[in-house]
């Protein structure tokens, strides 16, 4: 319980760290603070700390020689011992590390021989751990602009089209997103799915979709 409490506060200082980088120079002070933080937290990155290598790899702040080489060659080993096998169910379990790996300008289609993006190309297995895997499928997709896979073993094979539609008919009626997709709208939830959605807006179901959330959005912000 105490790993897992561990992995969310890591999780949110570098979710704020991105947050902080996204409002100019002004706050350099912040970012230098948790990036600090980060590195005390983590100071020699493994496989499974996917959130902190990509807060810090976006923050621009220096960190020491060999931390993004240890934590590439954890990744490596980590692959080469599930022999390419992260998760069975998770998929968001390779998400992460494409990611990672994207931030850091690392190549997530050759690690250690196997193409990681690859799973993403199973849209029955993607879509059965719900919304959230839906979601981080799109954003992995297209973080570093990614062609799409092609697994000849997928029941269902995968588009980006296909992860769009999905999350559209997961919509909450009222407007947003969450887990079970009936209900009321869950702001994490609602806020992953807009970054998944934000580059197909040319698309006015998915216009329409993203006003719809971003006022809900907007109506479950506290006043503080």
């Amino acid at each position: 319980m105490k790993q897992i409490r561990r992995i969310r506060q890591r999780f949110v200082c570098a979710f704020l760290l991105l947050v902080i980088l996204a409002q100019a120079t002004a706050h350099a002070a912040d970012v230098e603070a948790t990036g600090t933080y980060l590195l005390n937290e983590v100071s020699a990155p493994a496989y499974g700390d996917e959130w902190t290598v990509l807060g810090l790899a976006r923050s621009g702040i220096e960190v020491p020689n060999g931390y993004w080489d240890g934590y590439v060659q954890s990744v490596e080993q980590t692959v080469r011992t599930k022999n390419g096998v992260l998760h069975a169910k998770k998929y968001t379990e390779y998400v992460r590390v494409v990611i990672a790996l994207t931030a850091l300008g690392e190549n997530p289609r050759n690690v250690a021989g196997y193409d990681l993006l690859k799973p993403l190309s199973d849209f029955t297995k993607v879509s059965g751990q719900g919304v959230n895997g839906v979601i981080w499928a799109l954003i992995a997709l297209d973080c570093g602009n990614y062609p799409m896979p092609v697994d000849i073993d997928a029941s269902v094979l995968a588009t980006r089209q296909k992860y769009v539609d999905a999350l559209l008919d997961r919509q909450c009626s009222g407007g947003g997103w969450n887990v079970s997709g009936k209900g009321s709208a869950d702001t994490d939830i609602t806020a992953m799915a807009l970054q998944a959605l934000a580059g197909y807006q040319d698309q006015k179901a998915v216009k329409a979709a993203v006003d719809k959330a971003l006022t809900v959005l907007q109506e479950l912000q506290n006043d503080d």
